[in-house]
């Protein structure tokens, strides 16, 4: 097999959460131009079988809630009747409570961050990827085969820089400042061990686990949000929407066929300083 080859995902069946979203939609596209067939899963509200429509005749989309047991056994079902088979799960589905609108937990401190907030997070972020997981092990075990990726943050590895977050404003109180809430760190950072133990007990079964750390994706924030990302990133710039999808499809294909537990993080040299 060649180099190029080895990249190539022919036929192979892979699961996106939350794939009807900004990087979701990418992870799609780039599955498809490489032979894949991506499942494009994510709420009613997303509009995925448009985005599976566009995307190319091989994609396929289904609504699943991740943070509903049975939606997540529903959609496992309908992959393995109509495929036979998973090769592979992308976790990226995530909860993210609106940053500027007057309505914003996000405007608290910690000591008033609500619990409903908290636990939404973790219902969404990380119970929804070991539901899922626990449903893919089903099928990776029986065909001795299959790859996760868990998606994590640079906040997963390291704590919010909160300075940069200054120039966002409360529509209802202006003194009031912006914190990145304790949620969205706890939920991705234990996505990095998750994926440890997932690698760990899946590698007698042929089948491996990954972690995909993100910086910043510029998505029309703030400007004086973006700048500051800016001045805080060696490479000077957030990242473009599509500049994680060809690793994404390096970590599902042969190409990373020895690499199992790691945490792979692409963050424009963020955690480098």
């Amino acid at each position: 097999m060649s180099i190029i080859e080895k990249f190539r995902l022919d036929n192979k069946v892979v699961l996106i959460t939350g794939g009807g979203g900004l990087l979701g939609k990418s992870y799609a596209q780039a599955i498809h131009e490489v032979g894949g067939i991506p499942i494009i899963a994510d709420l009613a509200n997303t509009n995925i079988a448009q985005t599976a429509k566009i995307i190319g005749p091989q994609a396929d989309s289904m609504e699943m809630d991740v943070s509903d047991k049975q939606s997540i056994k529903v959609g496992f079902e309908y992959v393995a009747t109509k495929y036979g088979r998973l090769d592979g799960l992308i976790n990226n589905a995530a909860y993210n409570a609106p940053a500027t609108s007057k309505n914003s937990p996000n405007f608290v401190e910690f000591e008033d961050f609500p619990y409903e907030v908290w636990q939404r997070s973790l219902d969404v972020d990380l119970s929804g990827a070991f539901l899922c997981a626990q449903e893919a092990s089903v099928l990776f075990k029986r065909q001795k085969s299959g790859v996760a990726v868990n998606i994590s943050s640079t906040y997963g590895n390291v704590a919010p820089d909160q300075r940069i977050y200054r120039t966002l404003t409360n529509e209802n109180n202006p003194s009031q400042r912006f914190v990145k809430p304790v949620s969205y760190s706890t939920t991705k950072g234990a996505m990095i061990n998750f994926t440890k133990y997932l690698a760990v007990y899946w590698a007698p079964f042929g089948a491996r686990a990954n972690c995909l750390t993100l910086g910043g994706v510029f998505d029309n924030q703030d400007s004086g949000f973006v700048e500051q990302y800016k001045e805080r990133t060696p490479l000077n710039r957030m990242a473009h929407k599509d500049e994680y999808a060809a690793t994404m499809v390096y970590l599902l294909s042969e190409a990373s066929s020895y690499m199992t537990g790691s945490n792979l993080v692409i963050d424009g040299g963020w955690t480098a300083w």
